[in-house]
């Protein structure tokens, strides 16, 4: 009786045994596959930080682009109004006084679209920040 015992006893430690080592290989996997995972995740946001630097820097020299075009464009219609006064006001002290009215307000537009396209850049700036804020949710889950 004692010897069916033990032999039970041996039987069940030996399951129990092989139950463990089915679930230690199941949590190896699962392991191995979670650092896959999780390798991947760490690619990805490379990617996306990599992605989100060109973008910063191509937002950067659109913004510069812009801003140059605006001041040639701004020039030219400057240009213009003065050939226009030059034209219209025969009086040297006069066209003078009003050539300098004209550049004074030309400036003063100047800066405020300088200002509206720092605004503008900026409001894109954040909706490609919350973009990519948003992708980096999605990856993580």
């Amino acid at each position: 009786e004692l010897q069916q015992e033990c032999t039970r006893i041996l039987v069940e430690s030996h399951g129990r045994q092989k139950e463990m080592e089915g679930r230690y290989q199941i949590l190896e996997q699962t392991s191995r596959e979670q650092q896959d995972r999780i390798d991947g995740l760490i690619v990805e946001n490379e990617a996306l930080r990599l992605a989100a630097s060109k973008f910063a820097d191509a937002d950067s020299k659109l913004l510069a682009q812009l801003q140059s075009a605006e001041s040639r464009c701004m020039m030219l219609e400057a240009m213009q109004i003065v050939q226009e006064i030059n034209d219209s006001i025969t009086s040297p002290r006069e066209r003078k006084d009003v050539v300098k009215a004209t550049l004074d307000s030309v400036k003063k537009a100047k800066e405020l679209i300088k200002a509206n396209v720092a605004v503008q850049c900026d409001v894109g700036v954040e909706a490609s920040q919350k973009e990519m804020d948003e992708m980096q949710q999605l990856v993580k889950k």
